[in-house]
């Protein structure tokens, strides 16, 4: 075997096992899972099965750099990430459990954002952003 690729296999395994050290090892929240289980009504099973969860993730991660942008303006002393998280991260998605569940109620399932036409977006971003500021406060 070629003595480089040996070489290359090696700084591979020692970059993988450097990446599994720095990776947290925490559970993924299902946002989905979690957002059902707001309600047990059959109504609420079929709405939230319709696709509304991903609806909102959907709006919520278009605005991610949004809102990066809107803490560092507002709330120069915070750091965005410390505060949502990066893109992707646990603490993002336990950001956009708490938008969603601020958005939507078992009891008025009338909006399923998705018609972002309609307005819905403004509305997830700004739930999302109420979010922020309940968290600094």
């Amino acid at each position: 075997m070629d003595p480089r690729l040996c070489e290359l296999r090696k700084q591979l395994y020692e970059i993988e096992a450097k990446i599994a050290e720095l990776t947290p090892t925490l559970p993924i929240i299902d946002l989905k899972a979690e957002v059902l289980a707001m309600s047990d009504t059959k109504e609420w099973k079929d709405f939230i099965n319709n696709g509304v969860v991903k609806n909102i993730t959907n709006i919520l991660d278009g605005c991610y750099d949004s809102y990066i942008e809107c803490i560092e303006e507002e709330y120069p002393n915070i750091k965005p990430n410390d505060l949502i998280g990066k893109f992707g991260s646990k603490k993002w998605l336990s950001f956009q459990l708490k938008t969603i569940k601020k958005l939507l109620n078992p009891l008025d399932m009338n909006e399923d954002f998705s018609d972002t036409a309609g307005g819905c977006d403004e509305e997830a971003w700004d739930a999302g952003f109420d979010v922020i500021r309940k968290m600094i406060t």
